[in-house]
């Protein structure tokens, strides 16, 4: 009776982690060869309002806690329309986590920095069960392009739900080269129970005026059973 107690709390617990997780989303765009160029919005206190970011730093348009986009310059890059979606808390089906970018144009080759484009979907809480799968992918178009050009994608799951770089997948699209886009593969990670957070890093390494489109996708899914 006493261990079936403490099973019955344990779910207690697990359920009461699950049903108050917050969902929301953070997107930080960042030049890496200028300082103080990062531009962040915060989603965690997010009111309603479609501007609530440009108090801190203008340029962004928010849709929903899960749904942010900028468009704007950052250091020596233009940004036209970067987008953060994802699909927070998840279904029965797949969490999900989009970052897409119409455009990343390299306006000049002072400092010599990348362009970085993170973004981060927090409280996730399905699928359900504690052994699931992590897949990572990206796909690209570019009318202007030098020999050179890439753009890697890296993708983490947090068990703990804090963002953290753990879990990693990654993949680089060698513009021009790399026909369409890249895969990072998938891994089988174990779900602690409560919310979990995934995260994409964009980084563009462009020339002068070189411009590329990139769409990184991180999916979380249910694990099969063997056959």
């Amino acid at each position: 009776m006493r261990k079936k107690l403490a099973l019955i709390a344990a779910a207690a617990a697990l359920l009461g982690a699950a049903s108050s997780a917050q969902a929301y989303a953070v997107l930080t765009i960042v030049d890496s060869g200028v300082a103080g160029s990062a531009r962040t919005c915060d989603l965690t206190l997010w009111d309603g309002s479609a501007n609530y970011c440009d108090s801190v730093h203008a340029g962004f348009n928010i849709v929903s806690a899960n749904n942010v986009s900028f468009s704007g310059t950052i250091g020596n890059h233009s940004v036209s329309t970067t987008s953060g979606t994802g699909n927070s808390p998840g279904n029965s089906v797949f969490g999900i986590l989009d970052t897409s970018t119409t455009s990343v144009t390299r306006n000049s080759a002072i400092g010599g920095g990348n362009l970085q484009i993170n973004m981060t979907g927090f409280g996730y809480t399905s699928p359900t069960g504690l052994v699931k799968t992590f897949e990572g992918s990206a796909s690209y178009t570019s009318s202007l392009f030098a020999l050179g050009d890439s753009v890697r994608s890296d993708f983490w799951v947090d068990p703990n739900g804090a963002g953290a770089n753990v879990n990693n997948l990654n993949c680089t699209v060698n513009v021009g080269v790399t026909a369409f886009g890249c895969s990072a593969g998938s891994l089988v990670w174990n779900d602690n129970g409560g919310s979990f957070s995934i995260r994409s890093l964009q980084t563009y390494n462009v020339a002068v005026n070189g411009s590329v489109n990139v769409t990184s996708t991180g999916i979380v899914k249910n694990k099969l059973p063997e056959p």
